[in-house]
């Protein structure tokens, strides 16, 4: 990977520029969603009053779902930034 963007950067810098951003903006996307779901499924379980055995399963099925989210959205946003280079 390190040097496609050497490449790029040799040959048209705006390329390298977009491919990083990209990267950055997946990576970015998939945190925000794993955040989401288990910040989701923890709030809702610190209201519901429920055991901490099922809180924390509460959260790891969060994270679960928001990772699985999280991989659709990152390829939707690797693809935007991809049509940038490619186009």
């Amino acid at each position: 990977m390190v040097a496609v963007i050497h490449v790029l950067c040799q040959t048209n810098p705006s390329s390298a520029t977009a491919v990083v951003n990209g990267l950055l903006a997946a990576a970015t996307a998939l945190g925000g969603c794993v955040a989401l779901g288990s910040g989701a499924l923890a709030a809702i379980s610190l209201s519901l009053q429920v055991e901490p055995e099922e809180r924390t399963n509460a959260i790891n099925m969060g994270m679960g779902w928001g990772f699985m989210g999280g991989v659709i959205i990152e390829s939707l946003t690797l693809f935007v930034f991809i049509d940038r280079v490619v186009s």
